[in-house]
């Protein structure tokens, strides 16, 4: 089951090399991206998320893989069913997964954490890309790590960004790098921290990064990226390195 981004379309290429028949079902995103690497390709709109499951069963399915970005207030708007597992009043990420993976289950299929499929993508400590950090880099990237998982922790976000031992924005419902562009308002230096959502679901949004993260702190003058090793996917990482040598910034794995 696909969203926008880049992750799905790599899962679609290393499971089809791998030889599994791929069958997805696109919520948001180009298809044109994807329609070519699986077996059989389905369109359907985020609010009829559900009907997703009418396709996978009609191919037999039994292992599902989750990955890339969808609106969720328009999946919680339309998927009738999800709303009342996570709760009424409580629509945060790791309370809807919960819900998610119970509805799954309930109907058979059996949900893998996109990480067991791309080991090789997951982030280790230390240098990941770039130049090593500064000291006052170091400084805001513990922080930010700390804070970072305080806000995972709530079920608000996974990423945060910090200046001088300020934080400057924590991520909410816009995403990351909408969150990074927003920094731009209080000038150059930033440094952003990503983390997994504490005691998450491992089947469903997994923090990812890649070029696109880059370019994001690029117009906004952030600095240096943290993310969190052992769980962190890095997509495209020949480019991501690239451009964090041609931007100058650091890119490093952190761990508590």
């Amino acid at each position: 089951m696909a969203g926008a981004g880049a992750l799905p379309r790599e899962l679609a290429r290393r499971l089809r090399a791998g030889g599994r028949r791929v069958v997805c079902v696109q919520l948001d995103g180009d298809p044109a991206q994807l329609e070519e690497l699986c077996d059989r390709h389905e369109s359907v709109p985020v609010a009829r998320a559900l009907d997703a499951l009418k396709v996978f069963e009609e191919e037999r399915v039994r292992e599902l893989v989750m990955a890339g970005k969808v609106d969720k207030l328009q999946a919680l708007r339309g998927a009738a069913g999800v709303r009342e597992l996570a709760g009424r009043r409580d629509g945060r990420d790791p309370e809807l997964w919960r819900a998610v993976r119970r509805l799954l289950e309930d109907r058979g299929f059996s949900v893998l954490a996109p990480a067991a499929l791309v080991p090789d993508l997951v982030a280790q400590e230390g240098p990941v890309a770039g130049r090593a950090p500064t000291q006052r880099e170091r400084d805001d990237l513990a922080l930010g790590f700390r804070v970072a998982r305080l806000v995972a922790a709530a079920g608000v976000g996974q990423a945060v960004a910090v200046r001088d031992g300020v934080v400057l924005a924590a991520e909410a419902a816009e995403g990351t790098d909408a969150m990074v562009r927003r920094c731009s308002a209080f000038g150059p230096g930033a440094v952003v921290v990503k983390v997994a959502w504490p005691q998450g679901d491992p089947g469903f949004d997994p923090p990812v990064v890649g070029p696109e993260t880059l370019a994001a702190m690029r117009e906004a003058g952030a600095t240096a990226l943290g993310v969190e090793a052992g769980a962190t996917l890095l997509l495209d990482l020949p480019a991501l390195r690239a451009a964090a040598r041609q931007l100058d910034l650091a890119v490093v794995g952190l761990t508590p």
